[in-house]
């Protein structure tokens, strides 16, 4: 089959989840012969990546053009609208990007299948930004013939979101986020004495509220024990959480990394004694499959569709009040060494189970398979 991703980032861009996760599943869908074309941008490439011509790649027919904004971009758009005619089927990354807009509306005229991820965009938390803007944009998507056009949705949370904007009954597959399973990092004979939050600072994440728990944790403040932020601090969240950091007295026990990729980000997760997801609202979050794949265990907040760590005994999934976290964080420090030694063993071999790419792409060659058969 020939399929086509336009997508704003892929790797090695590491701008959010999708440019690995779908750069792992192109790679794989590529082994199993299908025709993959990916047209994407070279933002934030870090110059490891030739622009503006084709590359023929172990993950497809790849050309990553240098543009200002792909939001924005004619290039861009051009590029994409080109390659339209000549595939299949067209998986589109987002609801409310401009470009897939108009990458939409030609595939309905041209008639072509569709999926749509919406990537968590159907949260109502997302849908408060810019309302209006995505009120209209959703009675397009309600106006699109169900016959062709597919969503793909990473969890059972995600998918009654988007129920809940959608009028007509378009087909949706559930298919989580896997990933390339990484080479577990050495961490000698016990993890390091470090907490660890790895993501964005944006106000959903709710970081926040991990700093006042870790405030309210004697144990913790009483140990050896700090949390390590990964992630861009340099914006008005960030600075607020440094003040946060500041008021309580907690920069002894708070430091800011910044940015991890590749070898770097998974060894400080497989240094972790846990990760910690605290967010208000995560779709799928990539995270937790990172850390666990390390053999790390994940306190997850109710906000993520990661409620299976309990049931796994992989981590815990709990309310994200500062409360309830400082709580799980004791329970953490005061865990046995056998018990938590079978916690992070069990946690990797969760991950070969259910989320190994070389596992999952035949998912999605039998959605591809099945997708194309019943739009004929």
């Amino acid at each position: 089959m020939n399929i086509l991703f336009p997508v704003a980032y892929l790797y090695p861009s590491e701008n959010g989840g999708p440019a690995l996760s779908l750069y792992w599943l192109t790679k794989e869908l590529v082994k199993i012969n299908h025709n993959v074309t990916i047209v994407t941008t070279s933002k934030f490439t870090n110059n490891k990546i030739k622009p503006n011509r084709w590359l023929n790649t172990d993950y497809g027919r790849v050309i990553y053009l240098k543009v200002y904004n792909p939001l924005i971009s004619i290039r861009y758009i051009y590029f994409t609208i080109r390659e339209i005619l000549k595939n299949d089927v067209v998986i589109i990354t987002s609801l409310f990007a401009f470009p897939n807009f108009i990458f939409i509306l030609y595939c309905v005229i041209m008639n072509k299948e569709i999926i749509i991820s919406p990537r968590g965009e159907a949260d109502p938390q997302a849908l408060i930004y810019n309302r209006n803007f995505k009120i209209f944009i959703l009675f397009f998507y309600n106006l699109l013939p169900t016959k062709r056009v597919l969503f793909h949705v990473t969890s059972f949370q995600e998918r009654n979101y988007l129920l809940s904007v959608l009028k007509k009954k378009y087909r949706i597959e559930i298919i989580p986020n896997f990933l390339e399973l990484p080479v577990l990092r050495d961490f000698g004979d016990i993890p390091k004495d470090y907490f660890l939050f790895v993501g964005r600072f944006h106000r959903k994440k709710a970081i926040e509220n991990l700093i006042e728990a870790l405030s309210k944790s004697n144990l913790f403040l009483e140990s050896n024990f700090c949390l390590k932020l990964v992630g861009d601090y340099r914006n008005s969240y960030g600075e607020y959480i440094r003040d946060l950091v500041l008021r309580l007295s907690l920069e002894n026990k708070i430091e800011f990394v910044g940015e991890l990729f590749g070898e770097d980000k998974e060894a400080i997760y497989a240094n972790a004694f846990c990760t910690i997801v605290p967010s208000h609202t995560e779709n799928f979050c990539n995270v937790v499959i990172e850390s666990l794949s390390q053999n790390t265990p994940v306190i997850a907040s109710k906000g993520t569709p990661w409620a299976i760590l309990n049931e796994m005994k992989i981590g815990y999934w709990v309310d994200n009040s500062s409360d309830s976290l400082a709580k799980t964080i004791d329970s953490f420090l005061l865990l046995n060494v056998d018990d938590y030694n079978l916690m992070r063993i069990s946690s990797r071999k969760f991950i070969e189970l259910n989320y190994d790419i070389c596992k999952g792409v035949y998912i999605w060659n039998r959605v591809l398979s099945e997708f194309k058969y019943q739009s004929v």
